[in-house]
């Protein structure tokens, strides 16, 4: 099951090209290591929060004249599926969502720094663990962002070489052969999801239309071209 604690990706940055420095990796690695300490904790403290709108809920409920039994049931369910797999109650608000993604970010920025390190290094064995984590970490973003878009689940679209995944409010993250690009949301019907460029790998005045089945590519030009074909996730 996703632990949807460390789900919500919100926005990266991309690391500076060119060859590696003999000590590239080993500032990265402590620059990771800050960040997962500081991200422990923040979510130390998330969770703390919600096991207290548990207790709170669960009191408020045994005070009353006919307590809902079903309820408190509910209640214990939630407490243990966030003690046990780290899952987010259901009625959990945007609010808290928000705060994770906060949370989430720097970790984020620091496993792409420090996989950019390896790979510029020659670790591919070390990169590719670290693009395990991120791609778990999109994974859970993807499902948690699906729980909070109610019917409009068009969060995670795969395409031929890589994806792009919705991040926080109207930030998209993807990679293009493996590289990351960050993207805006700039539209939204029934049939497409709009996309704009920000940075990474390619042009700035690019914009993404993703169908049901495929994308279409606007070069700045006013005209949609094929892109690429590709289908909506949820895993």
């Amino acid at each position: 099951m996703p632990r949807f604690l460390v789900a919500l990706v919100a926005a990266s940055v991309l690391p500076a090209a060119g060859p590696a420095q003999p000590d590239d990796a080993a500032k990265a690695e402590a620059k990771l290591a800050k960040a997962r300490e500081d991200h422990s904790a923040a979510l130390a403290d998330i969770r703390g929060g919600i096991l207290k709108q548990i207790e709170d809920r669960d009191a408020a409920e045994r005070r009353k004249a006919n307590p809902d039994l079903d309820k408190l049931k509910g209640l214990k369910a939630d407490r243990v599926a966030l003690e046990e797999k780290g899952e987010l109650p259901k009625w959990t608000d945007t609010r808290v969502k928000d705060r994770i993604a906060k949370a989430n970010a720097p970790l984020v920025v620091a496993l792409v720094d420090v996989k950019a390190a390896y790979t510029r290094a020659k670790d591919d064995d070390k990169a590719a663990a670290i693009e395990k984590e991120l791609v778990e970490l999109r994974r859970n973003a993807a499902v948690m962002a699906v729980k909070g878009l109610g019917s409009d689940d068009r969060v995670l679209f795969v395409h031929d070489a890589g994806y792009w995944i919705k991040g926080r409010g109207k930030d998209w993250f993807g990679t293009h052969n493996g590289n990351p690009v960050l993207w805006l949301e700039t539209g939204r019907t029934k049939e497409y999801v709009e996309i704009k460029y920000v940075s990474g790998e390619g042009p700035l005045n690019l914009t993404l239309r993703i169908y049901a089945d495929r994308a279409a590519a606007n070069w700045g030009d006013g005209v949609w071209k094929p892109d690429r074909p590709g289908k909506w996730s949820k895993e």
